[in-house]
């Protein structure tokens, strides 16, 4: 086991204020704190940086890439063994207006161990229609969205790193999760929603499933239901073990660098995730990491 500091900002200005004045002394900061406290890395998850830099008005893009190869050169000087990982953006498709598709990937990716597309947020409650968190296929396409699945938002990632991709671990939730119950206008796959999706606990959303007849979106990889209340329909969507197993598998057939789970929680995960996660990963290639 190796155990890493979790890096990142609490706002845009601090970001931006440290990418633009202060890189050299983060990493520095950084890298002092690894050693003194005995660590093995660092986990690289700064979720505040924009297209465009506040401090100087110009692109963030090539203040990120030479902060990795700061990184880079920093840790790997101190000792070669130190990881250093990525939880990165889940669309950085151009085609979706929300895709950060403005990162140097060909800069990046020789500067880190690990990238790990944060793929659990790319459907937040808000989404727009009903469905999983993270599908693992067959989601929805709109004028200014791609499909928010695992097939479609990783494959961007393939294009992007090239022959690299083997640095990347698929980043999912951890098993068993709460789920999203929408109001809907329809019973159907996908149907428009009515209001923000609730999270709702995993043994809730299994209850109500068992209530109203468990369905398998086998294009999602997802277990459904659905009820109707008036004129309006109830659906709540869920991982489970089975879909949750076909994110695992998907990450072997593809020939990832492994998982990166959000988020490990000690007593509360489920004895069947690591049973499921050693039957899925017993080759040495792969990793399980939490960014």
């Amino acid at each position: 086991m190796k155990v890493c500091i979790l890096a990142w900002a609490n706002n845009r200005s601090d970001s931006d204020g440290y990418l633009a004045n202060h890189p050299d002394e983060a990493v520095e900061n950084l890298l002092a704190y690894v050693r003194d406290n005995g660590l093995d890395g660092i986990s690289y998850d700064d979720e505040m940086i924009g297209r465009t830099n506040s401090r100087t008005g110009g692109p963030s893009q090539p203040l990120v890439s030479a902060f990795f190869q700061k990184l880079y050169q920093a840790f790997k000087s101190a000792n070669s063994s130190y990881q250093i990982s990525y939880a990165a953006p889940p669309v950085i498709s151009s085609k979706d207006r929300f895709g950060s598709d403005w990162f140097d990937w060909s800069a990046i990716a020789p500067c880190v161990d690990a990238i790990v597309p944060m793929l659990y947020t790319a459907n937040p409650p808000s989404i727009g229609w009903t469905t999983v968190a993270e599908p693992l296929a067959g989601s929805k396409q709109t004028g200014s969205t791609v499909p928010r699945d695992v097939v479609t938002l990783m494959g961007d990632y393939y294009e992007a790193l090239g022959d690299q991709k083997s640095k990347l671990l698929l980043g999912v939730n951890s098993f068993p999760w709460s789920g999203y119950e929408f109001r809907a206008r329809s019973a159907a796959r996908l149907a428009a929603i009515l209001e923000r999706g609730k999270t709702q606990p995993y043994e809730y959303m299994q209850a109500q499933a068992a209530l109203y007849g468990k369905r398998w979106d086998s294009k999602q990889q997802s277990t459904w239901y659905a009820s109707q209340d008036g004129e309006e329909f109830i659906q709540g969507w869920f991982d489970d073990e089975h879909s949750w197993a076909a994110k695992l598998d998907y990450v072997n057939q593809e020939e990832l660098g492994g998982v990166g789970i959000w988020v490990v929680d000690g007593q509360n995960d489920s004895p069947a995730m690591w049973d499921m996660l050693r039957t899925a990963f017993s080759a040495p290639k792969s990793r399980i990491a939490n960014p």
